[in-house]
């Protein structure tokens, strides 16, 4: 594992390796008895993941799948991204206004007129 890896990599990579998991889909629900299922989690599953953890950790907002999702596009395209590979990867149509909203917000301050004139 890469030394330089953010913590969410190794996490992921660790994670991965542990669960025995080559192809497929990354989070798969676990029985009572701890073993692995065969099928991805559902949506309310992860929300209810999602939230639960947000409320253990004492977060005061309210965190969805969704806002995994958000994260990654305006993550992404900070990175410099492009639009085409991030919507191959999260799935939106071309035109969705969602999708777009997310694309503005991130570059929203980036070259900003402003940027570099002495102000």
């Amino acid at each position: 594992m890469a030394a330089r890896c953010p913590p969410t990599v190794r996490a992921w990579l660790t994670w991965r390796a542990a669960a025995g998991i080559t192809t497929g889909p990354a989070f798969l629900p676990i029985t009572v008895h701890g073993r692995l299922g065969n099928h991805a989690l559902s949506p309310e599953a992860v929300r209810e993941i999602i939230a639960r953890n947000a409320e253990r950790a004492g977060l005061t907002v309210r965190l969805t799948g969704h806002s995994m999702r958000a994260g990654f596009i305006t993550t992404s395209r900070r990175a410099g991204k492009r639009e085409e590979k991030i919507r191959e990867q999260s799935g939106h149509a071309e035109n969705s206004p969602a999708f777009w909203g997310y694309i503005r917000e991130a570059d929203k301050w980036t070259d900003a007129a402003s940027e570099d004139i002495g102000l």
